[in-house]
């Protein structure tokens, strides 16, 4: 039987982030926004995701909402974007339920931003990969995705880290925990430490990483703690969540959905 062992996030050696981090990128993108491809974006962030035989981009609400209300969404891949006319985008929205004392902002906040088949090809090609929900919804999956307990990254694209002189941004991987988590009306929600206090050198403003995903990763530590590596990617890197929205300075969150969101709530929905 395998056991949990306690470990210090700051104690995890560069070479697993550096690991989780790829694993991440391969599903993770950085989306930006605009009327065309030379004009002023809007940075935010999405997981490429196939759901029910349908291939797109897990992202939030009101990220989904702005993209139509522009021209082109701009999918980063290295420093050459892709560039699709959002006329030929689908959404499918979580309608606005309600709102709840924790969260600011209308709630639920996820959509699946389905795209043309040019696009599924273009980052296919690009070694970009889709990553199956569908796969995940056994009783194992979901008792890894549930549980509260473990190594947390989240990711996207904060817009302090956009260099909008020279056109280039940076995108986020940020390895955190579960500080809080609750059930409102059929949805999950979790809020992600950032502990700013502790780590000066990450932004304390994260516009932009709106719609990007909250993972969970495994991994096994030897007995005298000196190796570490994910055995199966597959089944030990999932989706557990989407950030859009931020809790106040001082003691800065990143509120997102959970995995019963995703899993179940939205799943229902498409």
């Amino acid at each position: 039987m395998e056991e949990t062992v306690p470990l210090n996030i700051r104690d995890l050696p560069e070479q697993l982030t550096k690991e989780v981090n790829a694993h991440i990128r391969l599903f993770a993108v950085t989306l930006l926004i605009s009327d065309s491809p030379d004009s002023d974006p809007i940075p935010c962030s999405g997981t490429l995701i196939n759901i029910k035989g349908q291939k797109g981009i897990l992202t939030a609400r009101h990220v989904c909402e702005e993209i139509f209300k522009h021209k082109v969404l701009l999918i980063m891949i290295g420093k050459v974007p892709h560039v699709v006319e959002v006329d030929n985008l689908r959404c499918i929205n979580s309608k606005i339920q309600t709102k709840c004392d924790k969260i600011s902002s209308d709630i639920p906040d996820l959509a699946f931003v389905v795209l043309p088949d040019s696009s599924i090809n273009h980052l296919e090609a690009t070694s970009k990969a889709f990553f199956s929900i569908d796969k995940r919804l056994d009783k194992e999956s979901m008792e890894f995705a549930t549980n509260k307990v473990g190594y947390f990254v989240l990711f996207g694209a904060p817009d302090k880290l956009v260099n909008y002189k020279e056109q280039t941004i940076i995108s986020f991987c940020y390895s955190t925990y579960i500080s809080d988590y609750f059930e409102h009306d059929g949805w999950d929600y979790q809020i992600m430490g950032l502990d700013l206090d502790s780590n000066p050198e990450i932004p304390d403003n994260f516009v932009g990483m709106s719609g990007g995903g909250i993972w969970k990763i495994k991994f096994l530590v030897s007995e005298d703690k000196t190796k570490f590596a994910v055995e199966n990617p597959n089944r030990d890197v999932a989706i557990v969540g989407v950030n859009f929205n931020q809790t106040d300075l001082p003691g800065r969150q990143i509120i997102g959905h959970g995995p019963k969101s995703i899993y179940q709530a939205f799943f229902n929905l498409i």
